[in-house]
């Protein structure tokens, strides 16, 4: 992305980039061995024989200044950044003492994308303001190696993207590793589908806290301590998902995204591409299509066929074939409709706790 943004990079010398665009970017930090040109390295950087003049520009930095970006997810267009200063990074934080007692957090695995904010608050800022410990397990994300680390650190809590509780709550690899450790985590980015708080609850006792924001308002705007099943309330916290986006696993994903890709199919007609409600995942993908006149092609055929074409992100979980869709007056798709219709051909896990 930075290599897109910044064409010049790769043909400037590390620590003296000329970009037309951004002209007073003249140094771009990177970590990890995968290191572009143009790129210093994270490695190679050292305060050595220099603590006096980093001490003196330490004098100078306010409270209000920028201390650092984040990404967003794309919930509202394109992903992008949002700039936190350091008073917001640390007033961000105030709220995690209220919620858990030190036993429960003092040691974190952390397991989530390192650009985005859930990920800067509680893995690198809280361990500075509360003396907690941070587990990082692997450069990238590998559950399995969150795992590892759950049983070697004896870890107590963790930090994890939706995604990795389903995985906690279901996975059965699991099972392989001590995780008796575990008394509380962390998670975000949609609302944490109910049967994973069940599940986590039953199996592990473990509490968790939903923290919840547009990362443009640079602070959390709600935190849920989820003990149990719960009943969304629409007054004070996230209610599901209300736009036209799907969130499965805590991933946005773009109805439009899918269906453009679905209509290149040769004997796809017309695309509808909806929401099905599991407990699992809180929100799954559902492709609804017309064929053209003449054509004949079976639904796992589709599915098939568009494994290679899509990313795991977006893949659909079914693929229904319609003879036609339902319209209102305006002959509009009825999207409502459309989805009951589909619903009913789908056989839906069942949720293993009371409504």
């Amino acid at each position: 992305m930075v290599c897109e943004m910044i064409p010049e990079l790769s043909e400037s010398n590390p620590g003296d980039l000329n970009s037309k665009q951004f002209s007073n970017l003249k140094k771009i930090i990177a970590a990890g061995s995968n290191c572009k040109s143009g790129t210093l390295n994270l490695d190679d950087i050292s305060v050595s024989g220099c603590e006096e003049e980093v001490a003196k520009a330490a004098k100078k930095v306010t409270i209000d200044d920028v201390s650092h970006f984040n990404m967003t997810s794309g919930t509202t267009g394109s992903p992008k950044l949002a700039t936190f200063t350091h008073f917001l990074t640390l007033n961000d934080n105030i709220f995690v003492p209220d919620q858990f007692d030190e036993k429960q957090i003092n040691k974190f695995a952390c397991i989530s994308n390192m650009a985005y904010v859930g990920a800067t608050q509680f893995s690198q800022v809280a361990p500075l303001l509360f003396g907690t410990t941070s587990v990082f397990p692997s450069p990238t994300y590998t559950f399995e190696k969150f795992l590892q680390a759950v049983e070697a650190e004896r870890c107590n809590s963790f930090l994890l993207m939706i995604d990795g509780a389903v995985n906690l709550a279901y996975n059965p690899i699991c099972d392989k590793y001590d995780l008796s450790s575990l008394k509380s985590g962390i998670t975000g980015g949609s609302p944490i589908p109910p049967g994973v708080v069940f599940e986590l609850n039953r199996k592990r006792g473990i509490r968790l806290l939903n923290a919840y924001g547009a990362t443009e308002a640079t602070t959390v705007s709600s935190t849920i301590v989820e003990d149990g099943p719960d009943v969304w309330n629409t007054t004070g916290r996230p209610v599901p998902n209300t736009e036209d986006i799907i969130i499965r696993k805590g991933f946005n994903i773009h109805p439009s995204e899918v269906e453009s890709l679905v209509i290149t199919h040769s004997a796809v007609n017309r695309a509808q591409v909806l929401s099905i409600p599991d407990y699992r995942v809180g929100e799954d993908v559902c492709v609804c299509v017309t064929l053209n006149e003449g054509c004949n092609v079976r639904e796992e055929e589709l599915k098939t066929f568009f494994e290679e074409k899509m990313s795991d992100l977006i893949q659909p979980s079914y693929f229904l074939i319609f003879d036609s869709f339902p319209s209102g007056a305006t002959g509009k798709v009825d999207r409502k409709k459309l989805q009951e219709m589909a619903i009913g051909r789908i056989k839906l896990p069942e949720t293993p706790y009371a409504e």
